[in-house]
C-alpha cells in the first residue's frame, strides 16, 4: 500500500488555519466570561491555542514546508468573520458554531494521527495526541456550556447585547406556536381575565409609585429648603460682619474676606453632601419601588387567578434578583458567609434554584466565590444531563 507523502503537510496547514480561528474566538470570548475564574480559563485557552499553532508551524518546517504567513492571517480573518456573523444569532447558536469548529479540529487531529502512524512519523504522532487531548477537552467544555444554556443558565459565558436581542426575537417568533398549542379556550379565558388583572396591577403599582415619588419629592424639597436657608444665613452674617469690621478698622477687611471664603467653602461642602444624600435616597427609592411594584403585580395576579401571568412576573423577579431573601432556596441566606453559601449550593439539585441564587447574589452582594460555586454546580448538573462525567 502506498502512503501519501503530501497528506500530512496538507492536514497541518488546515489545522493551522483552524487553530488561528480558534485563537480569535477564544480571545473574544474572554469579554463574555461570567466570572473571573472563567475569564482566566479563557485567557489560558487562547495562550494554549497560540502554543499549538507554533507547534504546528514547527511540524511543517520538519516536513520541509516554509513557515506559514498567509494561512494564519486567513484563519484569524475567518475567526473575526464568524464572530461578526454570530452577533445576529442567539447565544446557543454561537456556542454551536464554536462546537462545530472544535469538532473539526478534533476530527482532523485524529486523521493526522492516523496518517502519521502510517508514515511512522513519531513527532507528528505526538503532536496529534496533544491536539486530540486539547480539542476533546474543549468539546466537552462547550457541550457543558450548551447544556447550561438549555437548562436556562446562568452559563459560563454572558450574552452580548446583540445576542440577547436575537434571543428575544427568536422567542417572540415562536410565541404564536406556543399559543396554538395551549388551546383557543385557554387563550380566550386568559384574555377575559387580563383587563381586571391589569387594572388591579396598575392600581397597586400606582399606589407604590405615588408613595415613592411623594417621598422623594418631599426629601428633595426639604433638601432645597435647607440649602436655601443655609445660604441666606451665611450671606446675612457675612454682610453684618463685613459692615461692622469696615466701620471699626479698615485693616481687618482682608481678615473678614478670608473668613467669608471659609464659610462659603463650608456651605458649599454642606450643599454637596446634601445633594449626594438626596441622590442616594432617590436611587434607593427607585429600586425599592421597582421591587415593591413587581411583588405587588405577582400577588395581584395570583389573587385574581391569573396563574400564567403570576408565574411570568415571578420568573422576571427571579432573573433580576428582586425576590426576597426568604424566597431563596437557601435558608437564612443574608446571614451566611461565602463558605456557608458554597456548602449549601453543593446540595442544590434544580437548575432553576441555581439561577435564582446567582441572580440574587449578583444584584446584592456580588461575591465572586459564591457565583463561581453556583456556576460549577450548574456545570455538574448540565454534564449529568448530557451524559458527561
Amino acid at each position: 500500500m502506498t502512503v501519501s507523502t503530501t497528506a500530512i503537510p496538507g492536514q497541518l496547514r488546515a489545522l493551522l488555519a483552524l487553530t488561528n480561528s480558534e485563537i480569535q474566538v477564544a480571545e473574544t470570548r474572554t469579554a463574555q466570561a461570567r466570572t473571573e475564574a472563567v475569564r482566566r480559563e479563557l485567557v489560558q485557552n487562547a495562550a494554549n491555542a497560540r502554543a499549538r499553532a507554533e507547534a504546528i508551524n514547527e511540524a511543517l518546517r520538519d516536513q520541509g514546508v516554509l513557515r506559514e504567513v498567509i494561512r494564519p492571517a486567513v484563519g484569524r480573518l475567518v475567526g473575526v468573520g464568524k464572530l461578526v456573523a454570530e452577533q445576529a444569532q442567539p447565544l446557543d447558536e454561537a456556542i454551536l458554531g464554536d462546537l462545530a469548529l472544535e469538532h473539526q479540529l478534533l476530527d482532523r487531529s485524529r486523521y493526522l494521527k492516523a496518517l502519521a502512524v502510517a508514515e511512522e512519523h513519531t513527532g507528528v504522532v505526538d503532536l496529534a495526541d496533544r491536539l486530540i487531548t486539547a480539542h476533546a477537552a474543549t468539546v466537552e467544555w462547550l457541550t457543558t456550556v450548551l447544556a447550561e444554556e438549555a437548562l436556562g443558565g446562568p452559563v459560563a459565558l454572558r450574552r452580548s447585547p446583540t445576542q440577547w436581542g436575537a434571543g428575544v426575537a427568536v422567542r417572540a417568533a415562536t410565541l404564536p406556536a406556543w399559543i396554538a398549542a395551549r388551546g383557543v379556550d385557554q387563550l380566550v379565558d386568559t384574555v377575559r381575565r387580563v383587563p381586571s388583572t391589569v387594572a388591579a396591577v396598575r392600581g397597586r403599582a400606582q399606589e407604590v409609585g405615588t408613595g415613592v415619588v411623594d417621598s422623594t419629592r418631599t426629601q428633595a424639597e426639604n433638601a432645597v429648603d435647607t440649602i436655601a436657608a443655609t445660604v441666606d444665613s451665611a450671606v446675612e452674617t457675612g454682610k453684618e460682619r463685613v459692615a461692622a469690621v469696615t466701620d471699626a478698622v479698615g485693616s481687618t477687611v482682608d481678615t473678614a474676606v478670608e473668613t467669608g471664603k471659609e464659610r462659603v467653602a463650608a456651605v458649599t461642602d454642606a450643599v454637596g453632601s446634601t445633594v449626594d444624600d438626596a441622590v442616594a435616597t432617590l436611587e434607593n427609592s427607585v429600586t425599592a419601588g421597582r421591587e415593591a411594584a413587581l411583588d405587588a403585580a405577582e400577588s395581584t395576579a395570583r389573587d385574581s387567578g391569573a396563574t400564567g401571568l403570576a408565574e411570568a412576573v415571578r420568573s422576571l423577579r427571579e432573573s433580576t434578583g428582586t425576590v426576597t431573601a426568604e424566597q431563596l432556596p437557601i435558608g437564612d441566606y443574608d446571614s451566611l458567609n461565602v463558605g456557608e453559601v458554597v456548602a449549601a449550593i453543593r446540595d442544590i439539585e434544580d437548575a432553576r434554584d441555581i439561577r435564582v441564587v446567582v441572580a440574587y447574589e449578583e444584584a446584592h452582594k456580588d461575591r465572586q466565590g459564591v457565583i463561581s460555586a453556583a456556576q460549577t454546580r450548574l456545570a455538574a448538573i448540565a454534564q449529568e444531563v448530557v451524559g458527561l462525567n
